[in-house]
């Protein structure tokens, strides 16, 4: 089910009916994600068993509803969470994550992205985080019997539920803050490359095109990039080529749409670039993501 709604930094508080802060009275964590936009996509639940990795382009709050006999696990090789009755997790973009998940386990999956000016992915490059809250049980199943009955949540559950999103976010603003300040000031100052290559999916820039997209000299902006971004600007661009491919898999587009859309020649070659940067082949990644 695609759930589809979606938000911007201020919401209604579910109980009371009114405009409050993004999520909660801290005026600092307000300013921060003032101006970033939530979108809220596909949900998926039920109990899923075996051992996998997964690697998304989009962000995901996990729920755990029960558990078996075992409890499973969740490992970004940084951190392992076990999977709980009553824990949520919160799956930056971007990240690699081992699931280890027994029979058993009733899980409430929720894609959603934090963009800050409308491009920019402001979770990626976070560490897994996570924590308990049994009072989030009653709306996330009854997201979950929504789903199961293919509806569309009700306002009052898709309210709720945002509010969950937003408690998830703000925790972990609150442990990786300046990781992302940091991330979002140097998107901020290649602002127009990052558009650029937003609205352009079929060029594959060289370095000197993305130099003179920021008006720069080739060897200043390749130094300066590699500072602000941590990556060669070519390793950065092929990373977010493979992240919007990504995207518009997971939007239902078929493996030869997206091919041409990012400027491939062929479904051969895109398959070979897309592995490289997730491990499997654009179509058994779709069949095990969709």
């Amino acid at each position: 089910m695609n759930a589809g709604w979606e938000t911007t930094s201020t919401r209604t508080d579910c109980s009371g009916g009114r405009t409050v802060g993004a999520t909660r009275s801290d005026d600092a964590l307000a300013a921060r994600l003032s101006g970033m936009r939530l979108e809220v996509g596909a949900v998926h639940s039920g109990e899923w068993a075996g051992r996998w990795r997964s690697r998304f382009p989009v962000a995901r709050l996990f729920y755990v509803l029960a558990t078996g006999p075992d409890a499973g696990l969740l490992d970004d090789s940084e951190r392992q969470m076990p999977l709980l009755p009553g824990r949520w997790a919160l799956l930056p973009p971007g990240r690699e994550i081992r699931h280890v998940q027994p029979f058993g386990i009733d899980v409430v999956s929720i894609h959603f992205r934090l963009l800050a000016r409308d491009h920019v992915e402001a979770l990626g490059d976070c560490g897994l985080c996570g924590g308990f809250a049994p009072d989030w049980r009653d709306a996330f199943r009854a997201l979950e019997d929504a789903q199961a009955r293919s509806a569309e949540p009700s306002l009052h559950l898709a309210c709720r539920i945002e509010c969950c999103l937003w408690e998830a976010i703000a925790a972990l603003f609150e442990r990786d803050g300046a990781r992302i300040e940091s991330r979002l000031a140097g998107a901020e100052r290649f602002a127009p490359l990052v558009e650029a290559v937003a609205r352009n999916p079929e060029r594959d820039f060289s370095v000197r095109e993305m130099a003179r997209t920021m008006r720069m000299g080739e060897s200043a902006f390749a130094k300066h990039f590699t500072a602000i971004m941590g990556e060669a600007p070519r390793r950065w661009f092929n990373g977010r080529r493979a992240h919007l491919a990504a995207l518009a898999l997971l939007e239902g587009f078929s493996v030869a749409s997206v091919a041409e859309k990012f400027g491939f020649c062929d479904e051969y070659y895109f398959s070979r670039f897309f592995k490289r940067h997730f491990g499997q082949s654009p179509v058994n990644w779709r069949r095990r993501h969709l």
